[in-house]
């Protein structure tokens, strides 16, 4: 079996105390569950400068335009940026891009974990296609095209119990003799229809 290179890299220094209180607080701020999900930023992003820098020693013109333009798409740059922008690129920037940090900062969700936990669960929709992935780096023109939906699993009985539960109401209210047990939603409509 095929070995697959890592996406990451550990720290050389395993047990620094202040690595590990910074690396602590950037997790309780954008909610990331693991170090590996951090690391894994860090990786993109030294992938970035290391790639800039090839482009500044080669100076190419049109490798440049592309890395630029690409870094423009996903909303990390502004449109006339250089490749010392890009060298000045740091890990939160990246962060700030995630679908998770976008549920959270566009309000659907009051805390990071909560906002993971809407991705995860299915409710939310990003130009219609539904994203179970926190880590998903939303692109610029996709950043206004986050919804927020209440997605009921559908299962191979879940109709079928829905329907059994009404008829077994419908069926209560004709066997009891007296009224029905009415919801505060009865009252208020039929309230609403009275008036």
């Amino acid at each position: 079996m095929r070995r697959l290179p890592s996406k990451f890299r550990r720290p050389r220094v395993r047990f620094s105390a202040q690595r590990i209180t910074e690396e602590r607080a950037v997790l309780e701020e954008y909610g990331l569950r693991r170090k590996r999900e951090l690391w894994r930023t860090e990786a993109i992003m030294r992938n970035m400068r290391q790639r800039a820098r090839r482009l500044i020693a080669a100076k190419d013109a049109e490798g440049e335009k592309t890395l630029l333009r690409k870094l423009a798409k996903l909303g990390l740059l502004k449109g006339n940026a250089t490749l010392d922008d890009v060298l000045a690129l740091a890990r939160k920037d990246l962060l700030e891009r995630r679908l998770q940090t976008m549920v959270l900062r566009r309000g659907f969700a009051k805390t990071p974990m909560e906002a993971r936990q809407f991705i995860v669960h299915g409710h939310i929709y990003v130009r219609g296609r539904r994203l179970s992935y926190p880590s998903y780096i939303v692109p610029a023109d996709e950043e206004n095209l986050i919804e927020f939906r209440l997605a009921r699993k559908e299962t191979k009985h879940g109709r079928e119990k829905e329907e059994a539960k009404g008829n077994q109401g419908q069926e209560r209210e004709g066997a009891g003799g007296g009224e029905a047990r009415e919801t505060g939603e009865g009252r208020a409509e039929r309230a609403a229809a009275a008036g």
